[in-house]
């Protein structure tokens, strides 16, 4: 046989990804189909032999007889059953049917008003800085923890 299985196969695998990035149980229940799809294809190859043992199919270079075809095909339905389930379970689990993410919300916008003036709020004076950490002593130099009454233990100047 050609390569061209392997083309088909490679096809229906992206076929099947495309479908379950819209949709996780679609893509699952496509897989399904195109499983089967696979098998059918893939013994009425092996069909058209008349000594059945002696038709191969090729998989990326490698002869499968009918048995190994068989199992490879048994493995990929027992994948797409594992898919499916945790496709049905992520659905109960969230109560959505897509794995498209949710809208973000927003808040309702509020109707139009005229705004009021408001008097503005007298300036604070700022904290003295030595109260907010390291800092240097006018008077001596020194990088000093100010004490609690803004005075620098060395020296006892006042740090403002």
């Amino acid at each position: 046989m050609d390569n061209w299985f392997d083309f088909f196969l490679i096809g229906a695998i992206l076929v099947q990804g495309a479908i379950s990035t819209a949709n996780r149980k679609t893509g699952a229940i496509a897989g399904y189909f195109i499983t089967t799809g696979i098998l059918f294809l893939g013994l009425a190859w092996y069909g058209q032999s008349t000594a059945y043992y002696q038709r191969y199919l090729t998989y990326f270079g490698k002869e499968l007889s009918v048995g190994g075809f068989l199992v490879v095909c048994l493995v990929w339905y027992g994948i797409d059953t594992v898919v499916l389930l945790s496709a049905l379970r992520g659905e109960a689990k969230t109560g959505r049917r897509s794995a498209r993410p949710r809208p973000r919300w927003e808040p309702p916008e509020e109707p139009e008003e005229e705004e009021e003036e408001r008097p503005k709020r007298a300036a604070r004076k700022p904290a003295a800085a030595a109260f907010s950490g390291i800092t240097v002593c006018p008077k001596c130099r020194m990088k000093v923890f100010p004490k609690a009454d803004g005075a620098c233990p060395s020296c006892q100047a006042q740090i403002l």
